[in-house]
């Protein structure tokens, strides 16, 4: 005997994967247009994450885009999953604003944050680091 709510499949295998495909339902915040100002929650990380490749036998401190994080101390980059690596991006919070380049990945998505800044960075536009996180705008620089 047939169920008349067994179709329901038929939309979902079907129709839910073609519309993502053809954009019909909103694609994530990390799949915007580059040029899209987007605002969200930001944190800092620094050399204090290195020590997962301590641990690993690395010292150099990898990051996404290949620059170790030991050359890239004391400088505004950034880490977030849109925009390509060295493209400058404005950041703006309730402390100033400030321009980073973007350096490397994250943060995890898990913690929905839009990006992590760098200690410099992160103070400059959200004052002290002991808050750990800010709203902020991001804009890229063109």
């Amino acid at each position: 005997m047939r169920r008349a709510t067994t179709c329901w499949h038929r939309f979902v295998g079907v129709w839910l994967p073609l519309g993502a495909l053809l954009g019909v339902w909103n694609a994530p915040t990390d799949t915007l247009l580059a040029s899209e100002s987007k605002k969200g929650v930001v944190s800092w990380y620094g050399i204090e994450s290195c020590e997962y490749w301590k641990q690993q036998g690395r010292f150099d401190c990898p990051t996404a885009s290949g620059r170790s994080l030991h050359e890239l101390t004391g400088q505004p980059y950034m880490a977030a999953w849109f925009g390509s690596f060295g493209s400058q991006w404005r950041v703006c919070g309730q402390a100033g604003c400030a321009v980073g380049q973007l350096w490397d990945r994250g943060p995890a998505k898990r913690l929905n944050r839009i990006a992590d800044l760098s200690p410099t960075l992160f103070h400059a536009v959200c004052g002290e680091l002991a808050r750990g996180i800010c709203l902020v705008e991001l804009t890229e620089v063109k």
